[in-house]
């Protein structure tokens, strides 16, 4: 059995915990994007498959599509992307996440806020 102990704050104050943001605008500053890539362009990344590389810039919204103008490589599927990372407190706002990746660029889908919703929703009863 496994007990938990409440009395000593919630798990997010320990861990840190990201909120999401369906609706940033077109142009986003200040995102950071996370990922554990074998290849591609982000600087200062070991490129092991194991290590986590982070990289920190603007994205651009092209139809149902999110931008940033490198590619984050191999191995960086599914990886986040926060707008306002806190590196300290590991906080910030989900906007997208690493789709696909080519030549100078790499794109995240737009997420409504049901879509998003309904996939937190899934991922909870497995």
């Amino acid at each position: 059995m496994i007990k938990f102990n409440y009395d000593q704050g919630k798990l997010q104050d320990k861990t840190g915990c990201f909120d999401w943001d369906t609706n940033p605008g077109d142009t986003v500053n200040n995102i950071t994007a996370i990922g554990y890539p074998v290849n591609g362009e982000i600087k200062d990344c070991k490129r092991d498959g194991n290590s986590p590389c982070k990289w920190n810039g603007s994205s651009s919204r092209s139809g149902s599509f999110r931008y940033v103008p490198l590619n984050t490589g191999s191995g960086s599927s599914g990886g986040p992307w926060i707008r306002q990372y806190d590196n300290k407190n590991n906080t910030g706002w989900v906007i997208g996440n690493t789709s696909a990746s080519k030549s100078g660029s790499t794109d995240s889908p737009i997420y409504s806020f049901e879509e998003f919703t309904k996939l937190v929703y899934e991922a909870s009863k497995l």
